[in-house]
């Protein structure tokens, strides 16, 4: 059985899986997607519909599995802020963020 996640879950996951691959692109020198996004625009995932984010998410989930099981995300999430981007190496210094964590 498959654990529920909420809106903001899947926001914070998409966004890390996005990081991951843009940094993943750019080690292989491929910068279309990232070129695209800057020339064209993104509307944010918290402006995306249910409906939008849901099959956004069954889009990337194996993806985004697959970059957890590789121990290769670009940064952790923490559940308890809505939006927190913490790199991974930089995880126990409060210092490097200004203390805004």
């Amino acid at each position: 059985m498959k654990k529920k996640i909420n809106r903001q879950e899947i926001i914070d996951k998409l966004c890390q899986y996005d990081v991951y691959m843009i940094m993943k692109n750019i080690n292989m020198n491929d910068y279309d997607w990232l070129s695209y996004i800057r020339e064209y625009g993104f509307k944010g995932y918290t402006n995306y519909t249910d409906k939008e984010l849901i099959m956004e998410w069954e889009d990337s989930e194996d993806g985004y599995n697959s970059m957890i099981a590789d121990n290769e995300e670009p940064y952790n999430i923490i559940s308890t802020s809505p939006v927190s981007r913490v790199p991974c190496d930089l995880e126990h210094d409060t210092k490097a963020f200004g203390g805004r964590i």
